[in-house]
């Protein structure tokens, strides 16, 4: 059955509010073969799946905690909130990717790993407030082919981060990474990831099966016995980024400047994800309503308030930071190397870099994107 839903966007050039027509992507090929990006090598063609694979993850899909027991223990969360990473050589070298060695296969479950000086640890997790939890995408599902392995560092890798999901029994939402991983593991009956991972799913983290739920615990994305209403899915920045590390310079060809603000966050009932990330929100809702209101700042910053639930006069000074970047009066030099530690900073930093983006002519080709002055 094929429904309207609107996507919002938010790229560095806002394009024009469109509505798009989605059958989800489970019904067309199946949503295992839309994790596969092997064929292709654009920024757009990436976008477009990107935007499908969360169509179809949010309005198609449910996530299903399996627990066994007298009765068994069955819980549905549906997804509010998550963000694309990958790294694909040659066409989509995001440097904010993990690159992890689990994330070389598509279709598991990847618990964060610590971060080290060359990478991520391939024994420790991430502990406290800093856990979190991907879908793994980008190759095909299944084992990997004979001639690669898990540590070729030139291989595609992607993770789907969820942020928010909410529970369909009782609506409780469920908002942060780390939060989220602790529902998980306390659903679970498990003292920490490796206990989960080991103990209960036996090394099991495969997120998809066609098998009934057995004797262990399992967590498996599965197909919504009833599509959701029909709701606006908004587009928007990436949360906790920055151009603060050292690598980063003030050229459009740098893997940070040009990933740091991608619009690869998506957002449902942006009014219940109070938790973190209310300035991405807001450019995300921005964009979509800055045209519609007419340029009357009034009415856009009631619209923001409506659809965001954050107060008018926050929305306001939202505004207002933005267009100091946005407007030429600070830079983008001020934030390369340097950690934007204020709301205010950070909305400065997008409207700079969406001024300085303006200026800039995109040309893609099969195996780069190249990116000169206007």
């Amino acid at each position: 059955m094929k429904r309207q839903i609107q996507v919002e966007d938010s790229p560095e050039k806002p394009r024009k509010q469109q509505r798009l027509e989605t059958s989800t992507r489970e019904d067309a090929v199946g949503l295992t073969e839309a994790l596969d990006f092997s064929a292709l090598s654009s920024l757009q063609e990436i976008s477009g799946r990107f935007d499908e694979l969360a169509r179809s993850l949010m309005f198609g899909h449910v996530i299903h905690l399996h627990m066994p027991g007298f009765p068994p223990k069955e819980i549905e969360y549906e997804i509010l909130e998550l963000e694309f990473y990958l790294h694909k050589r040659g066409c989509h070298a995001d440097p904010f990717t993990h690159r992890a060695a689990e994330q070389k296969r598509s279709g598991q479950w990847y618990f964060h790993r610590t971060p080290t000086s060359t990478g991520v640890s391939a024994t420790s997790y991430r502990g406290g407030s800093r856990k979190g939890m991907d879908l793994t995408f980008g190759s095909p599902v299944g084992p990997l082919p004979s001639s690669e392995s898990e540590t070729d560092s030139d291989s595609t890798r992607g993770g789907i981060l969820l942020r928010t999901i909410r529970r369909v029994d009782n609506q409780k939402v469920i908002s942060g990474p780390s939060r989220l991983v602790d529902e998980i593991l306390a659903q679970s009956g498990a003292q920490s990831i490796s206990d989960l991972v080991q103990s209960k799913w036996k090394g099991d983290t495969l997120a998809f099966s066609s098998a009934v739920p057995g004797s262990r615990p399992s967590l498996r994305i599965i197909p919504r016995k009833k599509h959701s209403a029909t709701a606006n899915l908004f587009r928007c920045p990436r949360i906790g980024l920055d151009l603060s590390h050292k690598s980063t310079v003030n050229s459009p060809r740098n893997p940070r400047i040009t990933f740091v603000c991608k619009p690869y966050r998506y957002i449902v009932n942006p009014e219940l994800l109070t938790f973190n990330g209310r300035p991405q929100t807001f450019i995300g809702v921005y964009d979509n309503l800055s045209e519609s209101t007419g340029g009357n700042t009034a009415k856009l910053v009631k619209a923001i308030a409506d659809v965001t639930g954050i107060q008018k006069p926050t929305v306001l000074t939202y505004i207002e930071s933005f267009n100091l970047g946005l407007e030429g009066k600070r830079r983008l030099d001020g934030f390369i190397r340097a950690k934007t530690r204020s709301v205010a900073d950070y909305l400065t930093m997008v409207g700079a870099l969406r001024r300085q983006s303006s200026s800039v002519i995109v040309i893609e080709s099969d195996s780069e994107v190249e990116q000169v002055n206007a």
